[in-house]
């Protein structure tokens, strides 16, 4: 922020609450999902923060800075919850957040036709990965 001046334009919160947290996601226009700051690159293109889901819930636009084969990618893709960009390449990442600012600009920004939530449920998710449980014990009782 420093380093390219933009301290006038970005505000750094200290650690808050997790109602706070939620609070600013609902406060917000539009929501950075930024998995290789918690994540080790593309080792791991199969897991994905659980802030997802959190974001999914708000019904506000997310950028997603994921790999476009990555869980995350996937599952912004399959809600149309709002766009990815690959966070190796600057000129897609400055371009998606333009065209985001410009939608902003015209009263646009949004998502529309959000579908499939219900599957990102954590009783669906969790029923999920009991059958898989199950499936996976089959014949060692």
């Amino acid at each position: 922020v420093e380093r390219y001046n933009l301290s006038d334009m970005v505000e750094v919160l200290p650690y808050g609450t997790h109602q706070e947290s939620i609070q600013l996601v609902m406060s917000s226009d539009a929501l950075l999902l930024d998995f290789l700051a918690s994540v080790d690159g593309r080792a791991n293109l199969a897991s994905t923060s659980s802030r997802i889901f959190e974001y999914l819930a708000s019904g506000k636009p997310i950028l997603g800075l994921v790999y476009a084969s990555g869980a995350a990618a996937e599952i912004i893709k399959a809600t149309n919850s709002g766009v990815v960009a690959d966070p190796e390449n600057t000129e897609e990442v400055a371009q998606t957040i333009h065209t985001l600012l410009l939608q902003h600009k015209a009263g646009t920004l949004g998502v529309d036709g959000q579908h499939d939530l219900e599957r990102f449920t954590r009783k669906n998710l969790t029923g999920s990965l009991a059958q898989m449980l199950d499936g996976a014990t089959i014949g060692y009782v």
